[in-house]
């Protein structure tokens, strides 16, 4: 690898010479010029920010995923449990960010080198399928690591889903708690409030007086 390869990374493109590299290029694909694109992809996977699979896992096993009971009305229990759900979330965005920039990474790795060793394995003897199976061979790694990332990305995107679920729940709570509030403003007023629990005891009585009133009248 010469100088101004090994000085390439995410962050410093600037310091690449492209045009010796385009010049490089046009004599075509060499088993040199295929090892090197092989180690520019390694350099650039080795630049994303790494993560521990295991210990992501563990952590996200210990959140706290209760929710308010039904019969919590306070508006403390229902902040409380939102603000862990935002937490989870933002901590989830950030998580999903990094292994998406290495199934990303992988995924291109793997289609570009794939395609390169074809025509590598293309310069020797054997059948189509055969060169085919060789360049798939070559560059095995990358599909590893694309496929491992993918994996724990789509069981990161599962969990994201159900925080957003769980929050979207939480939030027509919130807007029933403060419409029972807003009730209770006005009825203290007048001397009394209301809760969910009273409005529907009193339902029931009412019902239960009619019936009564009903029977009476047919009795007669």
């Amino acid at each position: 690898m010469d100088n101004d390869t090994q000085n390439v990374s995410i962050d410093n493109w600037h310091k690449m010479d492209f045009k010796s590299q385009v010049s490089k290029r046009l004599n075509g694909i060499t088993k040199e010029s295929f090892q090197e694109d092989v180690e520019i992809w390694q350099m650039q996977l080795q630049t994303l920010p790494t993560y521990n699979e295991e210990k992501l896992r563990e952590e996200i096993s210990k959140w706290d995923w209760a929710f308010p009971s039904h019969d919590d009305f306070r508006f403390e229990s229902l902040y409380e449990t939102y603000s862990l759900q935002v937490s989870y979330r933002t901590r989830l965005v950030e998580i999903i960010g990094q292994v998406n920039a290495h199934a990303e990474m992988f995924t291109q790795a793997h289609k570009a080198l794939e395609k390169a060793a074809f025509k590598v394995f293309s310069k020797s003897g054997g059948s189509v399928d055969d060169k085919k199976a060789d360049a798939a061979h070559a560059v095995a790694p990358f599909l590893w690591g694309a496929a491992n990332s993918k994996r724990f990305l789509s069981y990161l995107t599962e969990v994201l889903e159900a925080i957003e679920f769980s929050a979207m729940q939480l939030a027509r709570l919130l807007r029933e708690r403060e419409a029972l509030g807003k009730i209770n403003s006005s009825y203290e007023r007048e001397g009394h409030s209301q809760s969910f629990k009273g409005i529907q005891n009193a339902q029931i009585g009412g019902r239960h007086f009619r019936e009564l009133s009903d029977d009476d009248e047919e009795e007669l």
